[in-house]
């Protein structure tokens, strides 16, 4: 946490990207349990997190999530993601019920892994529309890396479901160009900043976009957070356009799902 000037509300970190639980190939620095983790937050002054679970994204989403589920339990700063499929094999329950389940769970957030490399189902399919049209009635926020979609399909997907608040992970240092038409043709896009490190680009996107559309995060724990940390302390941007970057839209939005 950052303390403000005499009146203004401190800066508190709120991590929208992390994984808890081992790695199957973990970086050699890498926390590899959640005291681990919260050590490496303590470090870069990051006071929540949250976290998905790494058999979440390695192994089977279910199993995972169950996990996270009782992470959190144990260790109140961290705050639960589900990783989530479509309906189409039964993996999961229907998407009217996976919703409910999240709510009894105390879980507000999910996470997409399309791509061939993690879950690999198309996010253009019936099933794919369904999960999200549950998602986007109960406004759960829900995250996507970049690395698993293209820019036209979270615009697609994001004026299909103008409620969905819809959060891109890892974007780089380059994206400006193809992330800013999104950003003006769908006002539920945001942003996770973890890569997101170019010169003034912040404050740029923070001046055009407005802060709320930027969201605080690290990658932990596969990238170390000091980075993603100071490009939000040293932003040439307000002290009250940084808290809500640090942490205080995530929060929001957290709460503003309706489980």
């Amino acid at each position: 946490m950052a303390d403000g000037v005499r009146g203004e509300q401190p800066i508190s970190f709120f991590d929208a990207h992390c994984t808890v639980g081992r790695l199957a190939v973990p970086p050699p620095w890498a926390p590899r349990s959640p005291e681990g983790l919260l050590g490496a937050m303590n470090h870069a002054g990051v006071e929540r997190a949250l976290v998905c679970h790494s058999q979440s994204l390695e192994a089977h989403p279910a199993v995972g999530n169950e996990r996270v589920v009782e992470v959190v339990a144990a260790w109140p700063r961290l705050a639960g993601c589900w990783v989530v499929l479509p309906p189409t094999t039964g993996e999961m329950p229907p998407p009217e019920q996976l919703v409910e389940a999240m709510g009894a769970a105390g879980v507000r957030a999910v996470r997409l892994c399309p791509s061939g490399g993690r879950h690999q189902f198309p996010l253009g399919s019936a099933d794919a529309a369904r999960l999200l049209t549950a998602l986007d009635a109960r406004r759960v926020p829900t995250l996507i890396d970049l690395g698993e979609t293209s820019w036209g399909e979270v615009e697609r997907i994001a004026k299909a479901h103008p409620h969905l608040p819809l959060i891109v992970l890892n974007t780089g240092y380059r994206v400006a160009r193809t992330a800013y038409p999104v950003l003006e043709a769908a006002e539920n896009v945001r942003l996770e900043i973890s890569h997101y490190q170019g010169c003034g680009l912040l404050r740029e996107g923070v001046e055009r976009f407005g802060p709320g559309r930027f969201l605080f995060g690290t990658g932990l724990p596969q990238f170390e957070p000091g980075c993603a940390v100071a490009t939000v302390l040293y932003a040439e941007i307000p002290h009250e356009a940084k808290r809500l970057v640090a942490g205080a839209t995530l929060e929001a939005l957290l709460q503003g799902a309706e489980l």
